[in-house]
């Protein structure tokens, strides 16, 4: 299969063309025929060699947690999912290629209305926005300030938290405030024209508010 990687750390130039082997599957596998794939930071900092003392690879290297794509192969134990369903996977890596091989355990069905671009955008910053939410544990009608409220991962965690009946305060540029707010956010801070200390009264808010930043969660308690 082609597959677009590198064999040695470096700019954007060292990606080529690779030629691999079909991946094999495992029982509880499914194989994806790629349609659309999503691009990380992640994967700048994986190609750049910057994450290669904390998770050394061997060459080649073919990055990619965002994929999207027709299932054309099920192991013998796979359930729910069938030849020709369209899904969304996040596998750890291998995005890049034209066939990406992944647990059954790691795809979702692409809802129709989805759009394969929308869907290949997906997989990264919603687990990362699901579970930064529910690890705030907080229960419905507690707050909740989410910094960076329209970017990827904030975007999604307004409307997660939203769905739990939390109360959502959205820091976000002045000129995202609309789309914040249409998203769901009970309020909308803009950082460019308000004090956010004085405008949030964070020593105020009791220590079930918590400030969940893209990749930061912090407890703020009032003193």
């Amino acid at each position: 299969m082609k597959a677009l990687g590198f064999t040695t750390y470096g700019a954007p130039e060292v990606f080529e063309e690779l030629e691999l082997p079909k991946p094999t599957l495992g029982e509880k596998d499914v194989l994806i025929k790629a349609q659309a794939i999503g691009i990380n930071p992640y994967d700048a900092l994986l190609r750049a060699g910057t994450m290669q003392k904390i998770r050394p690879l061997e060459f080649p290297i073919v990055p990619g947690s965002d994929v999207v794509g027709e299932i054309v192969e099920v192991g013998s134990k796979v359930k729910h999912y069938a030849i020709g369903d369209i899904v969304i996977a996040h596998p750890s890596i291998g995005g890049y290629g034209e066939y990406v091989a992944i647990s059954s355990a790691k795809i979702v069905k692409k809802p129709e209305e989805m759009s394969l671009e929308e869907a290949a955008g997906l997989a990264s910053v919603g687990t990362t926005a699901y579970f930064a939410v529910k690890l705030a544990k907080l229960k419905k009608n507690e707050t909740l300030i989410i910094q960076g409220a329209s970017g990827a991962v904030g975007s999604i965690a307004v409307q997660i938290a939203k769905e739990a009946g939390i109360h959502v305060i959205g820091i976000a540029h002045s000129r995202n405030r609309d789309y914040v707010s249409a998203l769901g956010a009970d309020e909308v801070v803009a950082y460019d024209e308000e004090n956010l200390a004085n405008r949030l009264a964070i020593k105020q808010m009791s220590c079930s508010t918590l400030v969940l930043a893209e990749k930061v969660r912090q407890k703020v308690c009032s003193s």
